[in-house]
């Protein structure tokens, strides 16, 4: 009988949550075997077979949400002072007094 490989091993294999594995066998890009119809086993040799297919499947998906993520340049200047507003404020405030006390 060969060993069948778990949902786990394969996640680690590929170093992607158990989640991601699952979708990538619903997809159809991590060939497996169900049991009570969940994707719960997988063929060594067929995951060895796939490695190339399935490496690349992962790569674009992360690509994919890094693009998402990813903010523009206006955004992260509008979110500097958002955050930041009190601290530049006082920090005015401050340099307005040092020049007030050194000038007069």
């Amino acid at each position: 009988m060969e060993h069948l490989l778990t949902l786990e091993e394969v996640a680690d294999m590929f170093a992607i949550s158990e989640q991601k594995v699952i979708e990538l066998a619903e997809k159809g890009v991590i060939p497996s075997y169900k049991l009570a119809g969940v994707h719960l086993r997988f063929k060594a040799e067929q995951i060895e077979a796939a490695k190339d297919k399935i490496t690349k499947a992962v790569f674009h998906e992360r690509e994919q949400e890094l693009v998402k993520t990813k903010a523009s340049f206006k955004d992260g200047i509008l979110d500097f002072f958002y955050f930041y507003d009190y601290y530049l404020f006082m920090a005015v405030v401050i340099c307005m007094l040092i020049y007030w006390v050194l000038k007069g």
